[in-house]
Formats: C-alpha cells, sequence, structure tokens
C-alpha cells in the first residue's frame, strides 16, 4: 500500500491475481498447499483474493477463468529441472482452454463451486462499477493483525468496509466509530461476502468465518481530525 501511493491518479499500478504468462491463482493455491478444486479452502481463498481486488483503488484485471476458479492441470507442483524437455514449463501454460457459461460450455458443465464463485465475482464487479469508493476512493487502513484485515474505502459521504479473516476459525472484532474516522456510526450493511455484523455501544461488531471476506457499506460522521 505504501507503493501505491507513491503513484499518481492516473498511473495506479494494475492489480491482477495471473496473467497468460504465469500459472493460474488456481495452481498458486495448490502448490501453497491449500488444497485443489475438491477442497472447501480453494473456492474460499478465490473468494477473499477476488474480495480484495473489487476493493482496489486503480485499474484490475481479471483474466479469464479466475471467475469459475480454473487451473491448469498437472501444475500443482513446480517442475524446477528440465521443464522444457516434459512440456511442463511455467511460461504461458494458462493460455488453457476455460469452460465459460455463454461462450463455450453450458452452465450445466460447470461444477456447483465454480457457478458459486461467478455468482460472487459478478456480484462483487456490479457494485465495484456502481461504487467510486471502492474503485478509486480514498483507503484507510483500520486494523489487521496475523488474520484479520479491515480497510475503509471513502469517496465523499460513501463508505466501505473491506472485511477478510484468513485463519482457520471464525473472527469477531468491534470497530469503533474513532477507528473510522467518525464522530458517529449511524448504519452497517452487507453489500457482497459473508460476515454477520450489528451495531452495539461499542461500535460495529463484525463476525467474519473462517477464510471468508466481504464489502460492508457504512453510514457515519466522518471527523476530520480522526482521519490520518
Amino acid at each position: 500500500m505504501g507503493a501505491h501511493l507513491t503513484y499518481p491518479d492516473h498511473a495506479i499500478m494494475n492489480l491482477m491475481l495471473g496473467n497468460h504468462d504465469l500459472v493460474r491463482f488456481g495452481d498458486l493455491i495448490e502448490r501453497a498447499g491449500k488444497g485443489g478444486p475438491d477442497a472447501p479452502n480453494y473456492w474460499a481463498l478465490h473468494r477473499i483474493a477476488l474480495t480484495f481486488m473489487a476493493a482496489w483503488s486503480g485499474p484490475i484485471t481479471l483474466y479469464y477463468g479466475e471467475e469459475v476458479g480454473a487451473e491448469v492441470s498437472g501444475f500443482a507442483a513446480k517442475v524446477t529441472e528440465n521443464c522444457a524437455a516434459l512440456n511442463q514449463c511455467d511460461d504461458h501454460v494458462a493460455r488453457n482452454i476455460v469452460s465459460l457459461t455463454g461462450v463455450n460450455t453450458a452452465m450445466e458443465s460447470l461444477t456447483p463451486q465454480a457457478l458459486m464463485l461467478k455468482d460472487y465475482v459478478t456480484a462483487l464487479m456490479s457494485l465495484r462499477a456502481t461504487t467510486p469508493a471502492l474503485s478509486s476512493g480514498a483507503r484507510m487502513h483500520v486494523y489487521s493483525d496475523a488474520v484479520s484485515y479491515i480497510d475503509l474505502k471513502s469517496d465523499g459521504t460513501d463508505h466501505y468496509l473491506l472485511v477478510m479473516n484468513i485463519g482457520k476459525a471464525p473472527r469477531t472484532l468491534t470497530v469503533t466509530a474513532a477507528a473510522l474516522g467518525m464522530r458517529e456510526l449511524n448504519s452497517a450493511n452487507v453489500s457482497v461476502g459473508q460476515t454477520e455484523i450489528s451495531n452495539n455501544a461499542n461500535g460495529l461488531k463484525i463476525t467474519t468465518p473462517a477464510l471468508g471476506a466481504a464489502i460492508i457499506q457504512v453510514d457515519g460522521v466522518i471527523d476530520p481530525a480522526l482521519v490520518p
């Protein structure tokens, strides 16, 4: 994020999970030992990464197939010797055929997990397309630790929280109005994602499941004296 702030608005870095010169994001999840398409973690990690991308101020690239969690068969482990002789080098392998509904396959041919991810990405990108606070708003870091991460994205009076939990257990955090740079916090609603929220006397209580992420719209009065 520090590097992000050094770029002018007309030259912000393009954020992407992968492209045609790399193995796919799904392959990287497998290489990290987090499971393949038959494991819930595989799909949850896609949702977390894509949620972060949706809240990025600046251009983003969604490489084809990422919206359905595509991976390249046979590349779960990197070949480090004689990859050319085996035709298993990482370069360009992501230029593979992916089953995409409405393009080259019927919806019934995709797994339920792929269809659910596709619907989730559609909701994320539809929200981003209509929400300047996400696509080009100011970012204020609210909280982070070994497993939790919260940012506030703002544009004028529009404010959204990006919440992520990469831990193996649900996580409950309470965010005060002051932590959001606000004199008062009026309301909050989950726009996209997996989390439960409630307002109480101490602030906004957020419970995010294991490997969960969400974007939450918040309404409140910004106090310039509290904003870094």
